[in-house]
């Protein structure tokens, strides 16, 4: 059976390897229902898709296709870029990307990521340098779609394992 949801995954593993804590699983969810939380700070995040690619960055068009720059037409977009295709590796991008969210009172991006030494991968590692610079805030949307290698659900051990050490790899290199 195909689980949608951690939590329904995480249920499912507690109700199946430990039967009998299940009804400690219960009471304690029950517990946790009745606890409020004051004064709990609040983030505004915005979904960022860092999947573009121009040539002047990247040997090539990376998800912009038949790009019309007189009619400022992109086939692959229902809307022109106002600063027209641009590159997710270019820090300049991001900066402005950053300067126009941060202006809206956003606090953070979400950014789309694909595993390991992917193009998003790369482009995520310029994110975290510029909104570091910034004082912003980002973290990666494990994108899992089907088709991309690995099957879209939650019993992705290895898919899982991959986000968790990228994550580690990430952190570990602000800290030097």
């Amino acid at each position: 059976m195909r689980m949608i949801g951690t939590t329904m995954l995480a249920i499912t593993l507690v109700a199946g390897a430990w039967a009998d804590d299940v009804p400690s699983l219960f009471k304690f969810l029950a517990q946790r229902k009745q606890i409020r939380h004051e004064d709990v700070p609040r983030k505004v995040l915005a979904f960022y898709y860092s999947w573009y690619g121009t040539p002047d960055f990247d040997h090539g068009w990376t998800h912009w296709n038949q790009v019309d720059f007189e009619a400022q037409d992109i086939a692959a977009s229902t809307h022109y870029p106002e600063i027209g295709p641009y590159d997710s590796h270019d820090p300049a991008v991001i900066d402005r990307h950053i300067d126009q969210a941060m202006g809206c009172g956003v606090d953070g991006f979400i950014a789309t990521w694909w595993g390991r030494g992917d193009y998003t991968d790369r482009a995520f590692e310029v994110l975290l340098d510029r909104a570091e610079q910034k004082g912003f805030e980002a973290t990666v949307y494990w994108e899992k779609a089907p088709g991309r290698g690995r099957p879209a659900d939650d019993g992705d051990v290895v898919g899982q394992a991959e986000l968790y050490f990228a994550l580690l790899r990430f952190a570990a290199e602000r800290l030097q």
